[in-house]
């Protein structure tokens, strides 16, 4: 009698192992399913929503470049006297790109994409001043010209 009841001791704490590791499985199971069916979907809203201001983002950065390099075009040689501002411009916008593809802080992305916008600003408002000078420049010089060619014809 004493080794049937040894064996039935023996067998109970394997008993409590199966339990054990039945419930620990089912727990697994049940987590595994929820989060297949009913999280899913909010991480895929948010996943989206991250790609469309990603790409946002990238839009605007590629807009305002492409003004840029626009206006670079547009003043040509009046835009060599800008190279610093045209540098800052570059650098900032490397920057964003940088924090973009990196999956930055969208706030801090505004931020520096509103910052270089006033950059941008501040550099078409720079090249605007330096036409209007260089126009009047260039007609205060034909003003001097012509009264220098005036006076020569006077005086011979």
């Amino acid at each position: 009698m004493t080794t049937f009841s040894s064996q039935n001791e023996e067998k109970n704490p394997l008993k409590k192992w199966v339990v054990l590791l039945s419930v620990l499985s089912l727990l697994f199971l049940s987590t595994t399913l929820y989060f297949g069916f009913f999280a899913k979907p909010v991480f895929n809203q948010q996943f989206i929503q991250t790609i469309e201001e990603k790409e946002n983002l990238q839009s605007e950065l590629d807009a305002l470049l492409l003004e840029h390099d626009k206006i670079k075009q547009e003043y040509g040689d009046l835009s060599d006297q800008l190279t610093e501002k045209d540098s800052l411009i570059l650098a900032n916008a490397e920057e964003i790109k940088r924090l973009i593809n990196s999956q930055g802080d969208y706030r801090k992305i505004k931020k520096q994409l509103a910052r270089l916008q006033n950059i941008a600003q501040e550099y078409v408002t720079e090249i605007d001043q330096l036409y209007t000078e260089n126009k009047r420049l260039k007609e205060e010089n034909t003003q001097v010209k012509t009264q220098l060619a005036e006076s020569k014809v006077e005086s011979a």
